[in-house]
């Protein structure tokens, strides 16, 4: 499952809580938080996280991505039905 949603969109579903400035949180590419390379390797990242119990999985993409459209394109058809 991917979500996207715009500054509008997330003040609505956040409220007051909705905090735009929060901390940006960077993982060594390495780790067993974040998953890079081809559509192959980030379904492979979201198996090990659903097996090891993740009900939900977001991709989030990084603060300097060109294309947000292109990056949940991206996820929804060539990563997600890897996974599904």
């Amino acid at each position: 499952m991917a979500i996207a949603a715009d500054r509008a969109g997330l003040e609505e579903l956040w409220g007051d809580s909705f905090e735009p400035e929060c901390e940006r949180r960077v993982y060594a590419v390495d780790s067993d938080r974040a998953v890079q390379g081809d559509a192959a390797g980030w379904a492979e990242g979201a198996q090990r996280w659903a097996e090891g119990g993740a009900t939900a999985i977001v991709f989030q993409p990084t603060v300097d991505e060109p294309s947000p459209e292109q990056f949940v394109r991206f996820v929804a058809e060539e990563v997600r039905p890897m996974f599904a």
